[in-house]
């Protein structure tokens, strides 16, 4: 058995993006066809235990296009400069350690590339994130920066977040919460909570207004939890 979040936009008053642990049958292996027979278990299993069946895979394993295209490894910031990065690339060449970084050319690798460049493992403690317009953003709340680059992003492909609001839920196969904090599917979530209330324009105006707005809002996810247990589900 395996456990997994999925994450459920949310329009009830200071609570944004509520999480729900999903157990699971876990089928072992790294070929694609084990991964994606886990997300029809996991799926599957929050159908029984939720009765929701309407949930959209957030990654490149997901049978849906919208899901592979919304993944962080495909999605797509147009720089005003006329270049184009995907998101990956975008969030890991922007950390900034204590012995290096931020790693710049980052930006032109694969986001696979990105990802696994062993910069990142061994420049020491991780301090901050530093935007490409040189912004500093703190590690904690964890998930804020990654979360306001999500937003942004998606807001650019405005008709991927269309889409996405046709869903209840959203998952992430390849996400440890055990292992990381930010998760592509808490961004799409909490992007289309942001839609459905009619404000996703307003908090993203500035930074210092989207820090304000977050961290006055309960926060439900896999790396913290101000928000106890709602009655999203409940009868």
């Amino acid at each position: 058995m395996a456990s997994r979040p999925i994450f459920f936009p949310s329009t009830k008053h200071d609570l944004l993006v509520e999480t729900r642990e999903i157990n699971f049958k876990w089928n072992p292996g790294l070929a694609a066809s084990q991964k994606k027979e886990n997300i029809k278990a996991l799926h599957s299993s929050a159908t029984e235990q939720l009765a929701i069946d309407n949930i959209l895979e957030i990654s490149t394993k997901s049978s849906d296009k919208v899901g592979v295209e919304l993944s962080a490894f495909n999605l797509i910031y147009y720089a005003d400069s006329g270049n184009k990065y995907t998101l990956e690339c975008l969030f890991q060449s922007s950390k900034e350690f204590e012995d290096g970084g931020p790693f710049r050319d980052l930006l032109n690798k694969s986001p696979k590339e990105a990802k696994q460049d062993i910069r990142l493992k061994n420049s020491g403690r991780l301090n901050l994130f530093r935007s490409l317009n040189g912004n500093e953003w703190p590690i904690y709340p964890h998930t804020l920066y990654y979360d306001w680059l999500y937003l942004n992003v998606i807001k650019q492909n405005i008709s991927y977040l269309e889409r996405a609001n046709e869903f209840s839920g959203f998952s992430d196969i390849e996400f440890n919460p055990k292992k990381s904090f930010s998760c592509q599917a808490y961004s799409v979530a909490l992007a289309v909570s942001l839609y459905r209330r009619e404000i996703l324009e307003d908090v993203l105006a500035s930074k210092e207004y989207y820090i304000e707005f977050i961290t006055k809002h309960k926060i439900n996810n896999s790396a913290i939890d101000t928000y106890k247990r709602s009655d999203l589900f409940d009868s």
